[in-house]
């Protein structure tokens, strides 16, 4: 991947594991700010959108981060714990699936239960130990996919990974894709984490 296409798709991962990092302090926070959305320059950098308006990875990742419900699993004290962090400012129902899953799609582990969401707060819904959790996995070829559902919607969803990013094995999948009028259908025999779309078309945007 050249550097141009590597450093937004980074810069978005930075930005949603860092806007989920510290879920349990949403209670005492204002908001966060975004900073450079966009910059007057055509070229690649910092910012999530160029010159000509087109979104970059970045974007796509900050708006992610800033829906007014978030899923965010993570590990704090030798505890697996998840968080829903809701803005709504009313109770909502809705249904949590947590499942851990190999490199090759094998689910090893899977959690599922009502939940009703408190209005604008954080809040955690599920822990256990971490070493009990992985017992027998590899934390290098594993991830856990976290999604909420309200009437059988998926409202928020989230991947979280129990190690660097660098300390992944990732496999490499074979990819396909095929158009369905206005879609594009992607489809893997193994997980793939973060693909990269480019067209050569002047003005697209992905939805």
């Amino acid at each position: 991947m050249s550097p141009f296409i590597c450093e937004p798709v980074v810069t978005g991962e930075r930005s949603s594991n860092g806007n989920r990092s510290s879920p349990s302090s949403y209670a005492r926070m204002y908001g966060h700010l975004v900073l450079a959305v966009k910059r007057l320059l055509a070229c690649a950098f910092l910012v999530s959108i160029d010159y000509y308006g087109r979104w970059k990875a970045l974007h796509y990742a900050v708006k992610k981060a800033y829906q007014n419900i978030l899923i965010s699993p993570v590990v704090e004290k030798e505890f697996f714990r998840v968080y829903v962090v809701s803005d709504e400012l009313k109770p909502i129902q809705a249904e949590m699936i947590l499942s851990i899953k190999d490199f090759s799609g094998k689910e090893l582990w899977t959690n599922t239960q009502k939940i009703e969401l408190s209005e604008n707060t954080s809040k955690i819904y599920f822990q256990t130990p971490l070493e009990e959790l992985l017992k027998g996995m590899d934390k290098r070829k594993i991830v856990c996919f976290a999604q909420l559902f309200v009437d059988n919607k998926s409202i928020a969803d989230h991947y979280f990974y129990f190690t660097d990013i660098k300390n992944l094995e990732l496999p490499k999948p074979k990819i396909t894709l095929r158009t369905d009028k206005d879609m594009i259908v992607i489809t893997t025999d193994l997980f793939a984490k973060d693909i990269y779309l480019q067209s050569d078309k002047a003005d697209v945007s992905f939805q």
